[in-house]
């Protein structure tokens, strides 16, 4: 409902919500703005994902350096597989050198060392990334309209917002529910909204940002993480993408789809009983939801709930995780 409030006070901007969390974002603000008698701007789903900002990010050595900033830790041709999406012919192509230590990021030593490598290497690196560079900025322009946009997503540090101002033209702003570190100070490099800007980190006792990861899990889309796309269609559209393999909430997203039904109808309950959306804090305690649902409560949908979710994150070297074994907090 926050969502809804903010993009109705500017209807002419478009809305994008970034994959794969904005799958059902999108939905549910959908849902909202007509309850709420809200001007509608158009909302569009932006098919994106780190791995695939990363990527195209290849194609010119400013843009790639930011794909070194951000944790990882592996050797130098799990980071471009995992990372940058690399296939196995492409990391063949680079004819990597072996490095005598595992890669860790964003070791300043390590950071320039891997710079080095893909820096003398940007001949060989263009000629694959350019032509989608081009194909993605086509993609983004007939979703936005060609004008100035805002993205919306679970959030942490904008990342993904980073990544599409140094490849795209527009001009575009963020809506994030949790914003961390950097990208929640008055110094922030992006520009952007939140609804909760974070204390510390993940594990470090916030309940909200512990939580954003169950919700990162449960929003997501049917489709697993995006890493390519056809670049030689005439346009790109949803079946021009490569995907990950999906985890267990893909293969069950029926499970999702029907947490969402229910959401929905929490939002039309809300709105017909006359609560306003900026009173939603005063009427749900966190932190006694955090402590006594997600980590204590031991009835059977709690307990499924608890091993159902799961997150991809191999594109910080973690792989697939489970937010209830992976933050100390949410461990019951």
């Amino acid at each position: 409902m926050w969502i809804a409030q903010t993009i109705s006070r500017r209807p002419e901007r478009a809305v994008l919500f970034l994959s794969r969390e904005g799958y059902h974002l999108r939905r549910l603000v959908a849902e909202c703005l007509p309850l709420l008698r809200l001007p509608a701007p158009p909302l569009e789903y932006l098919i994106v994902s780190r791995t695939l900002v990363f990527r195209l990010l290849l194609a010119t050595e400013e843009g790639w350096r930011l794909g070194l900033t951000a944790h990882y830790h592996g050797t130098l041709e799990s980071l471009m597989r995992e990372r940058f999406g690399l296939n196995a012919d492409e990391i063949a192509a680079l004819n990597l050198p072996s490095l005598p230590s595992a890669v860790n990021l964003p070791d300043k030593h390590d950071q320039a060392l891997v710079a080095e490598v893909l820096s003398s290497r940007r001949a060989a690196l263009q000629p694959t990334f350019l032509p989608r560079l081009d194909a993605y900025r086509a993609y983004v322009d007939r979703l936005c309209r060609g004008a100035p946009f805002t993205v919306v997503d679970i959030g942490y540090s904008g990342t993904i917002q980073k990544g599409l101002s140094a490849l795209l033209p527009q001009e575009l702003d963020g809506l994030y529910f949790f914003l961390l570190g950097e990208a929640a100070s008055k110094t922030s490099p992006i520009a952007a909204d939140d609804f909760w800007k974070g204390r510390g980190g993940f594990g470090s006792g916030d309940p909200l940002i512990d939580l954003s990861l169950v919700l990162e899990s449960v929003l997501t889309s049917p489709d697993g993480q995006v890493i390519d796309f056809d670049p030689h269609g005439s346009d790109l559209r949803g079946d021009s993408f490569v995907y990950r393999a999906g985890t267990q909430v893909q293969n069950l997203f029926q499970i999702t789809h029907a947490i969402m039904d229910g959401v929905q109808d929490f939002i039309r309950d809300m709105v017909d009983g006359g609560v306003a959306p900026n009173s939603l804090q005063d009427l749900l305690d966190v932190g006694a939801t955090y402590q006594n649902l997600l980590r204590l409560d031991q009835s059977d949908e709690m307990k499924f709930l608890r091993e159902f979710c799961q997150v991809d994150d191999a594109v910080s070297g973690f792989g697939v995780i489970n937010p209830f074994s992976f933050l100390p907090g949410l461990r019951a």
